[in-house]
Order: structure tokens, then sequence, then C-alpha cells
């Protein structure tokens, strides 16, 4: 591992760009290049869901996690160093 991109996201993707496209797939594709980019030059991902447990979660954190080819960490897990855990188990 060459190093670590760590992507903190509430998971809402709430504006779009350009301005009349579907923000939600707008971050997927968006995360789906870099994912390619940065596995091919040996850089960890992972994505941090910031999303406050009492409001509802429609799972844009995890979808854009998924497309990245990341690890998906609420703050209390990255905080404990599981982003180093989860990572040495993947190998």
């Amino acid at each position: 591992v060459r190093g670590w991109f760590v992507l903190l996201t509430d998971g809402r993707a709430n504006v779009p760009l350009p301005p009349e496209a579907d923000p939600v797939l707008g971050a997927l594709r968006v995360a789906e290049w870099f994912g390619e980019f940065a596995h091919a030059a040996g850089i960890a991902r992972a994505v941090v869901d910031l999303e406050e447990e009492r409001w509802t979660r429609f799972g844009v954190a995890g979808e854009i996690a998924g497309a990245m080819g990341a690890v998906l960490l609420t703050p209390e897990e990255f905080a404990a160093g599981e982003i180093f855990l989860r990572r040495t188990a993947a190998r």
C-alpha cells in the first residue's frame, strides 16, 4: 500500500454535477473512476459514513464505498483503527 485515501461523507449526494444530472449516479461514477485509478496506483481506500444514527440512512455511503472498492467504516470504527485491521485482513 502506497498510502490511503479516506472519504468522509454524510452519504447524501444531493448536489448534481451538471445541474440536471442525478447526484447519486454522478457520485457513483466518480467513485468508480477514482477506485480504478487508486487501485492501479496502490492506494488503499476507505469511506467513513458520518450520517447520524438518528436520521434515515439511504445507503449512499455504502454504495460509494462499493463503487470505489473501499472499506466502509463508522466514525467510531475509524477512530479505533479499524481501517488498518480490515485492510490487513483483506490481504
